[in-house]
């Protein structure tokens, strides 16, 4: 799940550089700057990951449209997995593979930091503010379309294509229970 790399990036980003990479001979030219940019980026890409989930439910007027864009975001979002799998199982060289293998099994000893504990409860809160913002506009109305199109087929009773037309919304008639 890649909404997990904006929480991990923020656990990582906050704890420091981790003294066991510097001079080590698998990654010796890695300065704090790379470890921090890596780390922003991994935040990065979780947070418009949830960005585009966010806009994407919102914008979808039935359940299989849904489903499909989260197939779709997932799918994506997946690559780089599948990239570092192929890497590890030998399929890109045998450097990638030894790279990915001491990836794997990298132990790194950090200082521990709640930080991004703040940083994710901001998150969540602008997230659910809009939603809640959302909630209340669409019990308002303000989503409602001003004016419909209704196209009535006459084959089952023959009066009801007289109804067809254009019609537009009454103002008083907003706040009335919806099917």
């Amino acid at each position: 799940i890649k909404q997990d790399d904006l929480r991990q990036g923020l656990k990582d980003l906050f704890s420091n550089f981790p003294l066991a990479y510097k001079g080590n001979s698998t990654f010796p030219e890695l300065t704090s700057t790379q470890w921090y940019l890596s780390h922003i980026l991994r935040c990065s890409q979780g947070l418009l990951n949830l960005i585009a989930i966010f806009l994407l439910v919102m914008q979808q007027v039935d359940v299989i449209g849904v489903l499909l864009n989260f197939l779709g975001v997932e799918f994506i979002s997946q690559l780089d997995d599948v990239a570092f799998g192929l890497g590890k199982t030998g399929y890109l060289g045998e450097a990638y593979k030894k790279a990915a293998e001491e990836i794997t099994f990298k132990r790194i000893k950090k200082k521990r930091s709640r930080a991004h504990v703040f940083v994710l409860l901001a998150v969540f809160a602008v997230l659910l503010g809009n939603t809640i913002n959302i909630a209340i506009r669409q019990g308002k109305g303000y989503y409602l379309k001003k004016i419909i199109q209704v196209e009535f087929g006459d084959e089952t009773v023959s009066l009801l294509g007289t109804f067809s037309g254009c019609y537009q919304l009454q103002n008083d008639m907003k706040d009335v229970n919806r099917v």
